[in-house]
């Protein structure tokens, strides 16, 4: 598992973490990115039913995506996304929108030159590990 501490440029590769105990934001976000790229999640954000995955399932009606087993976590549980997980992402991501276009009416501004990512998003993003949370947000989800 890698991870990186915030204000620190290096990642950790081998820190003795063996299992994962949840995903973090910006985890949800990549997953969602992948799950887009691979198929299991459509334009619309809803889950694949037909995608041919076995960590694709229905729980209590609703569509879940595994992470991990319950067997290779800390909790003894399984990590997933769900598609409530999946329109949480998509609200946030509408409402960062909305926010930032009303803010540019309010001052009068057309088109932005350059949007600056702060915190752990930023961290992610600018560390060349994977294509970054920015993904999900250049995709139509």
């Amino acid at each position: 598992m890698d991870f990186k501490v915030i204000g620190h440029d290096a990642w950790n590769r081998h820190a003795g973490i063996k299992t994962a105990k949840g995903i973090c934001g910006s985890g949800i976000i990549d997953g969602m990115a992948e799950l887009y790229r691979a198929g299991i999640i459509d334009r619309s954000g809803r889950f694949r039913k037909e995608s041919a995955s076995s960590r694709l399932r229905i729980t209590d009606g609703k569509p879940e995506f595994v992470i991990a087993w319950g067997s290779e976590t800390s909790i003894g549980k399984d990590i997933t996304i769900t598609q409530e997980d999946v329109r949480n992402v998509q609200l946030a991501k509408g409402a960062l929108y909305t926010g930032a276009k009303l803010l540019m009416k309010r001052l009068g501004i057309e088109k932005l030159d350059k949007v600056i990512l702060a915190g752990a998003f930023r961290e992610l993003y600018r560390s060349g590990k994977g294509d970054g949370p920015g993904d999900v947000f250049r995709t139509a989800i």
